[in-house]
């Protein structure tokens, strides 16, 4: 393999985006409204709680779709990654990501009074899933100071980025169909001694 830094790291951030975005815009939305003293109006409104909680979980998602489209057209024709997936199933997994991303950021902002603490909590709960997911770094090389933390959080959220990479790579392919480029290996599955 080769170690392309690019061709890991690029489709990796069209995922990173769309869950930060989908936890700042979601979680902003409805501080603001408790801010602003504008909320109250919506709860009397005849819009259901469910219409209301869509209305803002909604456009979290569609700003999270806009920019991971900008991210994969600048990484295939700015950086010429490959993409050799599936349009579609890479924007129905964006919008589901998004989707529950905008989740988080909506119960962050229900424990929320203030924007600013809606932005400081989207952050305190984005950046460690993002550093734990092993999308910037291998996770073997993360301690961890629980076998539990690292089975059941870590190993989630790698896997999570590794499926979008899949999208990404192979359309969404399953089985011995799913063939990632032969220089692409997972950085988990590397270890410091291997690399010497």
């Amino acid at each position: 393999p080769n170690f392309e830094f690019q061709w890991f790291f690029l489709p990796n951030l069209i995922g990173m985006l769309s869950f930060m975005l989908g936890l700042v815009v979601t979680g902003l939305s409805i501080a603001r409204e408790r801010e602003a003293g504008t909320f109250d109006q919506l709860l009397v409104s005849p819009a259901t709680p469910t219409e209301i909680a869509l209305a803002k979980l909604i456009p979290g998602c569609v700003v999270g779709l806009a920019h991971g489209t900008i991210f994969l057209l600048v990484s295939v024709f700015g950086f010429g990654v490959p993409f050799t997936g599936s349009v579609v199933l890479l924007y129905v997994a964006i919008f589901i990501f998004s989707l529950a991303a905008g989740g988080i950021g909506l119960m962050i902002s229900s424990l929320s009074s203030t924007q600013q603490q809606a932005f400081l909590g989207a952050f305190t709960v984005g950046v460690p899933c993002i550093l734990l997911s092993g999308a910037v770094t291998p996770v073997i090389n993360i301690i961890f100071q629980s076998d539990v933390v690292e089975e059941e959080v870590a190993e989630k959220l790698a896997d999570l980025f590794h499926s979008g990479r899949t999208f990404y790579y192979t359309g969404g392919k399953v089985g011995k169909e799913a063939q990632e480029p032969p220089h692409f290996i997972r950085y988990k599955e590397v270890e410091w001694k291997d690399l010497e």
